[in-house]
C-alpha cells in the first residue's frame, strides 16, 4: 500500500469531485502519504547457534539455562512483527561449529532442517569454505534457502552451482542483499563485484514504479581486521557509483564506531557498522520515504541471554521442545573417543590460555597431526583453540570440536630449519604472550616435535633457543639451518593465516616443497590418535615453550653475502652461507646402505643395487673412482657415469647403481671391498670453491658360501632300508600263510589263528612306514613330503595296535577262561567280546590322527644344521606349525604305551598255564622287548635330531626290532612245538605209549597233590581249543 496505489484509488475516471471534494480528497492524500512514508522494514542478523544453551543446558523450554540460540531471536523477530506489523529478513547464519551440529547424525546439513524447515528462513550465509567442504551437505544446497556468497566464483563443475545468489531480492521487505565476506578465499575484487551487482538490481529495477523498486544494501561482514585505507576507497568508490546502493552494512574491523549509531554518507547511501557475536542478534531497523529511498536507519541490539517473559509463547516453548528433541539425538550419537587426564580451560570470554604460552589442548592437537602424518614437526595457531576443557576420564568427540571449532584440514610441507627459524620468529616477535585477548595475539604458534624459549624482555627478535626431536638419539637437538624438515600443521596456516602462507608456499626456497592440503579433518585426527593412545593423554605441561629472561642474544639465522666465512659461498636460492660442496659431502651425499652385505654360492653371480641421494640444496660432480675386481657396475640410473663421465647429481635427487658380483675366484667366506667416487664442485659456487673435490664411499661385503648341502639320504642308505622293510614284509607274509595252511593243527587252533593273523598284518603295515621314511624331497616334491610326513604316524600307529591289540585280546581270552574255571564257572566269550579292546584302541588312535592331519599336520621342511647354523647347510625333516602336533603325539604314545603295559600285565597274569598253550611267556618276552625299545629308542630320537642318515637309521632299527621280535617270539615256538608233537606221533607209533602214560600219570598225580582242595576238572575246552592249567606253588 503506497502512495501510487493510494493515488490510484482516490482519483478514479468515473468520480468528478467538485473543489470541496477535491480539497478533502488532497488533505486525506497527504495524511496517507504521511503515514506511508512512515514505513519501516526490518534486516536481522547474527551469529546465534542452532541450539539455546546448548547440548544438555535446556532441560525444559522455561529454564534460566535455555539462552541464546535461534528460537530466542526468532521470539524476538516474531514479537516486533505481531506488535509494529513491519516486515522483516532474517539472515540465518550457518552454524557450523557447535557441539550440537558436530554431533548430530545429520551433521551440518541439520542447519536446513531447522532454518528453513522449522523456522522458514528464505536465505542464508557462510563463510565461502563451505563450498570446498569435503563433508557430505547435499541437504545445504536448496532453492528453498539458498546460500548468499557474492565475491566467490562458483563455476557450473560446482555442486553448488544453482543454489547460491550473488544478490538476494527479498521479496517481503524488497531488500536486493549483496553480501561479502572480507576473510573469503578465492574471491573476485569486491569493488568489482560490487558495481556487478549494483547493475544487476538497477536493471531488475527497471520498467518498475518507485514504490516497488529494489533497496540495494551491501553487507560487509568481515571476520578480519581489514584497512582503513581499503575501506575507504571502497566506501568512496560505490558511494559515488551512478547505481549508489541505500545501504551499506559493515561489521567488526577498524570502522566498527565510525558509522554506529548509523550515518548518511551522500543524498543516496546510508552506513551503518555493528559488532556481532553470538550473544547479541542485531535488528536494523530501515525507514523508506514517499519514493522508496531510505529516511533513517536505527540499530536495534537484542540481547539473547534474556528474552522477556512476554516473548515466551507457546511458539516459542514448541520451537524450544522442537530443538531440544533434536539435542537429544545429538547427545546419543556423541563417541567417547579416548581418554585423558583433566584437560584445563582454554578460552572463555576474553580469557585465551594459548595466547599466553604453552596450552594443553595445543600440546594434544599438534601431538595428534604429527602422529597421523609421521612429521618431524607440528605447528599451530593458538587463536582457533578454545573451550572450556574437560575432566578427567573419558573423552567425547563433542569435546574436540568445541576445543577446535572449524573444519580445517591437514596441510604437509617439507621446510628447512632456516624456514622454521622464520616462522617461530615472527610468531614471537608480534605475540602478546598474555592469557587476555590481543590482536596478534593468535599468532603464537604451539608446537610438537620441537620446543622453543624467548624472551618477552626483548623488544623485536624475542627468539632464543629451537630444539627438535631427533628419535634416533632419543633427545633434542638444535635446528639446523639448512637441514630439511617435514612439518605439519591445517589449512587455515597454510594458505589464510597472515603472512604464514609465504612460509609455506609462497617464499619457499630451494629444496623446500610446499604445504599440501589434505581433506582430513584435524578433529577426526584427534579420534584416531585418542583411540589409539591406549592410556590417558598426559595433560601436564611439557615445556615447550619457555620464557628465559634472562638471556640476551636472540637466535639469529639471517646471514648476508658479505659475512660469510672462509671455505663457504653466499646461495641466493637459500638465503645463506653454505659450505663449499666437498666440505660436507659425506654429510648429505648419502648411500641406502653404508655397508652392504651379500650372499653369493661360491662359483655364481650375486646382484645387488645401491642409491646414492643427494640430500643437500646444492649439486655436485659424481665419478666413480674404483671398485673391487670381483664387483662389476652393470647397470645406473645416471647417463655416462659408467662410462666414465662425470654426472651432475641435482639437490634432492638420487641415483641407483646395479652390482654384478663374481664369485669364481672368491674362496668361501666373507669378502669385504670398498666402492668409492669422487665428489666435485659444479662451478657454481665461485671462485671460493672451484675445483674442489673430495672421496665418498661404502664397503660391500659378500658372504660366499660353498654349495649346498641337503643332507639327502643316499641310495646305499635308503637301498638298506627297502630291504628290512622287505624281510619284515615277507616274514609277515610267510608266518601268515603258514598260519593259513597250519590252522587244523591243534597247536595253531589253541594259539586262536584270527590273532595270529592280525599280528602278522599288523607287523606287515608297521614296516610299511620305511616307506615314507626313506622320501625326502630329493625323490618328490614339497607336497609328496608332506604327504609322506603324515603318512609315517599313520602307518606306525596302525600297525602297533593291529599287533599289540590281537596280543592283548588273546591272553586276554585266556586269562578271562581261566579265571572263571577256578571260580567253577562256564562262560562262553564270542569273538565280539575278545575284538571289543582291539576296536576300541583303534578307533580312539584313528579318531587322533584324524584330527591331527587336519588340525596341525606334519609339513616337509628345511633347517640349517645345528652345529653350523648355515643356510647352506641344511637337512629335511617333517615339523609342524603349532603346538597341537606335540599334543597328539603325547596322547597317540601314551594310549599305545598304556596298551603295552597292559598287554605286559596279562602275560605276567598268565604266567602260570601251561607255556605249551599259552605262550604266556613268549608274548611276555615280545611286550617287555617292545617296552624297552619305547624307553630307549625315545631319547635317542632327540639325539640324532639334524642328522638324517642317523635317524633314518635309528627308526630303521625300531621297526625292524619290533616288528622281527614279535614275528620271531610268537610264531618260531609253535614251529619248534609243531615238530615236537609229530616227534612224538612217531615215538607213540613205535611203542612208546607205556613211557608217555607214566609220564602223564606223574604229572597228574603231582597236580592233585598240589591242589587238594580243587574239585573238578582242569581242563577247559573253549569250542576247539583246550587250555590245561598249571598251578605252581
Amino acid at each position: 500500500m503506497r502512495q501510487k496505489f493510494a493515488s490510484k484509488y482516490l482519483y478514479t475516471k468515473t468520480i468528478k469531485p467538485c473543489r470541496i471534494q477535491r480539497f478533502f480528497l488532497f488533505a486525506l492524500s497527504f495524511l496517507l502519504q504521511q503515514r506511508i512514508a512512515a514505513e519501516n522494514i526490518n534486516l536481522i542478523f547474527n551469529r546465534a547457534p542452532l541450539l539455546s544453551g546448548g547440548l544438555d543446558k535446556c532441560p525444559t523450554p522455561l529454564a534460566e539455562t535455555c539462552t541464546g540460540g535461534v528460537a530466542t531471536a526468532w521470539a524476538y523477530a516474531r514479537h516486533y512483527t505481531n506488535t509494529t506489523g513491519e516486515s522483516v529478513l532474517y539472515i540465518a547464519n550457518c552454524d557450523r561449529t557447535s557441539p550440537f551440529v558436530q554431533m548430530h547424525p545429520l551433521g551440518w546439513n541439520v542447519n536446513h532442517l531447522v532454518l528453513n524447515g522449522h523456522f522458514g528462513h528464505r536465505v542464508f550465509v557462510a563463510a565461502p569454505s563451505l563450498l570446498t567442504s569435503p563433508r557430505d551437505i547435499s541437504s545445504l544446497r536448496s532453492n528453498q534457502m539458498p546460500l548468499l556468497v557474492s565475491d566467490v566464483l562458483v563455476p557450473p563443475s560446482s555442486q553448488w552451482y544453482g543454489y547460491t545468489r550473488i544478490v538476494y531480492f527479498d521479496p517481503e521487505t524488497h531488500l536486493a542483499v549483496v553480501y561479502f565476506q572480507t576473510s573469503a578465499t578465492n574471491s573476485w575484487p569486491k569493488i568489482e563485484v560490487a558495481k556487478n551487482a549494483l547493475d544487476r538490481i538497477a536493471e531488475a529495477n527497471e520498467g518498475m514504479d518507485e514504490i516497488s523498486r529494489w533497496i540495494p544494501l551491501i553487507f560487509l561482514d568481515s571476520y578480519d581486521s581489514d584497512e582503513l585505507k581499503q575501506w575507504n576507497q571502497f566506501l568512496s568508490v560505490l558511494s559515488d557509483y551512478h547505481y549508489p546502493p541505500a545501504i551499506i552494512l559493515k561489521t567488526a574491523g577498524e570502522v566498527i564506531d565510525a558509522f554506529n549509531p548509523p550515518k548518511k554518507v551522500t543524498d543516496n547511501t546510508w552506513v551503518a557498522s555493528f559488532d556481532t557475536s553470538q550473544k547479541q542478534s542485531h535488528r536494523i531497523r530501515i525507514t523508506l520515504g514517499l519514493d522508496n529511498t531510505v529516511q533513517n536507519i536505527t540499530l536495534n541490539v537484542d540481547d539473547l541471554t534474556k528474552l522477556p517473559s512476554e516473548m515466551k509463547d507457546s511458539k516459542y516453548v514448541d520451537d524450544q521442545i522442537y530443538l531440544n528433541m533434536l539435542a537429544s539425538e545429538a547427545t546419543s550419537s556423541d563417541p567417547v573417543v579416548g581418554r585423558s587426564k583433566a584437560m584445563p580451560l582454554t578460552r572463555i570470554e576474553n580469557t585465551r590460555m594459548c595466547f599466553a604460552g604453552e596450552c594443553i589442548i595445543g600440546n594434544l592437537f599438534t601431538d595428534a597431526i604429527r602422529w597421523k602424518i609421521g612429521a618431524e614437526i607440528a605447528f599451530l595457531p593458538s587463536g582457533g583453540l578454545r573451550g572450556p576443557g574437560w575432566p578427567a576420564g573419558e573423552v567425547r568427540m563433542s569435546d574436540i570440536w568445541a576445543a577446535l571449532p572449524f573444519a580445517n584440514t591437514l596441510c604437509s610441507c617439507t621446510l628447512s630449519g632456516f624456514t622454521i627459524f622464520k616462522i617461530l620468529n615472527f610468531s614471537t616477535s608480534v605475540a602478546s604472550f598474555t592469557s587476555t585477548y590481543s590482536k596478534m595475539g593468535d599468532r603464537l604458534m604451539q608446537v610438537s616435535g620441537l620446543r622453543y624459549t624467548y624472551n618477552t624482555k626483548l623488544k623485536e627478535s624475542r627468539l632464543i633457543t629451537v630444539e627438535v626431536w631427533d628419535e634416533n638419539s632419543g633427545q633434542y637437538l638444535p635446528l639446523e639451518r639448512l637441514r630439511l624438515y617435514s612439518v605439519v600443521t591445517d589449512n587455515f596456516l597454510c594458505s589464510i593465516f597472515n603472512p604464514f602462507p609465504n612460509f609455506f608456499g609462497s617464499d619457499i626456497i630451494e629444496g623446500e616443497v610446499p604445504g599440501a592440503i589434505t581433506d582430513t579433518l584435524v578433529q577426526y585426527v584427534i579420534e584416531e590418535y585418542l583411540t589409539q593412545l591406549g592410556t590417558p593423554y598426559n595433560t601436564t605441561a611439557q615445556g615447550r615453550l619457555l620464557n628465559n629472561t634472562s638471556a640476551q642474544f636472540p637466535l639469529n639465522f639471517i646471514q648476508s653475502p658479505d659475512k660469510c666465512p672462509s671455505a663457504s659461498f653466499w646461495s641466493e636460492p637459500t638465503q645463506a652461507c653454505l659450505s663449499c660442496p666437498v666440505k660436507s659431502a659425506n654429510k648429505y651425499l648419502t648411500f641406502s646402505e653404508d655397508i652392504m652385505k651379500l650372499e653369493a654360492q661360491k662359483g655364481q653371480h650375486t646382484t645387488g643395487r645401491v642409491v646414492l641421494s643427494n640430500r643437500n640444496i646444492f649439486d655436485a660432480n659424481i665419478l666413480i673412482k674404483s671398485n673391487p675386481e670381483w664387483v662389476q657396475f652393470t647397470k645406473s640410473t645416471a647417463p655416462g657415469i659408467l662410462e666414465g663421465i662425470k654426472y651432475t647429481l641435482h639437490a634432492g635427487e638420487s641415483i641407483a647403481f646395479d652390482l654384478l658380483i663374481n664369485t669364481m675366484h672368491l674362496e668361501a667366506g666373507v669378502a669385504q671391498g670398498p666402492i668409492s667416487f669422487i665428489v666435485m664442485d659444479t662451478n657454481k659456487t665461485g671462485a671460493i670453491c672451484a675445483h674442489s673435490s673430495t672421496e665418498i664411499a661404502f664397503d660391500l661385503f659378500v658372504r660366499v658360501v660353498p654349495p649346498p648341502q641337503n643332507n639327502y639320504l643316499s641310495n646305499h642308505i635308503r637301498g638298506v632300508g627297502l630291504a628290512v622293510m622287505g624281510m619284515i614284509i615277507l616274514s609277515s607274509l610267510a608266518f601268515a600263510v603258514w598260519v593259513i595252511y597250519c590252522r587244523e593243527n591243534q597247536v595253531i587252533k589253541s594259539s586262536q589263528p584270527l590273532f595270529l593273523l592280525l599280528i602278522c598284518c599288523g607287523t606287515l603295515v608297521m614296516s610299511t612306514a620305511i616307506i615314507p621314511l626313506s622320501i625326502d624331497d630329493k625323490l618328490a616334491s614339497v607336497q609328496g613330503c608332506n604327504i609322506a610326513c603324515m603318512a609315517v604316524p599313520w602307518l606306525l600307529s596302525v600297525g602297533f595296535v593291529l599287533t599289540f591289540s590281537a596280543l592283548f585280546s588273546k591272553i586276554l581270552r585266556i586269562n578271562t577262561v581261566v579265571q572263571a574255571s577256578l571260580r567253577l564257572q562256564r562262560i562262553k566269550l564270542s569273538l565280539l567280546d575278545v575284538l571289543k579292546p582291539l576296536i576300541a584302541l583303534s578307533m580312539i588312535n584313528l579318531v587322533l590322527l584324524l584330527i591331527w592331519t587336519i588340525v596341525d599336520p606334519l609339513k616337509w621342511v628345511r633347517i640349517a644344521a645345528e652345529e653350523t647354523n648355515k643356510s647352506w647347510n641344511t637337512y629335511g625333516a617333517c615339523r609342524s606349525k603349532g603346538k597341537a602336533s606335540y599334543i597328539f603325539i603325547t596322547l597317540i604314545m601314551l594310549i599305545n604305551f598304556g596298551s603295552l603295559v597292559m598287554t605286559c600285565v596279562q602275560a605276567y597274569q598268565a604266567r602260570f598255564i601251561r607255556d605249551g598253550i599259552s605262550e604266556s611267556k613268549y608274548i611276555g618276552i615280545a611286550a617287555c622287548s617292545w617296552l624297552e625299545v619305547f624307553i630307549i629308542a625315545v631319547p635317542l630320537l632327540f639325539l640324532v635330531q639334524g642328522n638324517s642318515s642317523a635317524a633314518y637309521f635309528l627308526l630303521l632299527a625300531i621297526i625292524c626290532v619290533m616288528c622281527m621280535s614279535m614275528l620271531l617270539l610268537i610264531f618260531v615256538p609253535k614251529i619248534m612245538m609243531m615238530r615236537d608233537s609229530k616227534s612224538e606221533e612217531q615215538d607213540l607209533s613205535k611203542g612208546s605209549i607205556f613211557r608217555e602214560g607214566t609220564k602223564l600219570h606223574q604229572q597228574s598225580s603231582q597236580y592233585r597233590s598240589t591242589q587238594p582242595q580243587r574239585a573238578g576238572s582242569n581242563q577247559i575246552r573253549t569250542g576247539n581249543e583246550t587250555i590245561g592249567i598249571q598251578n605252581k606253588s
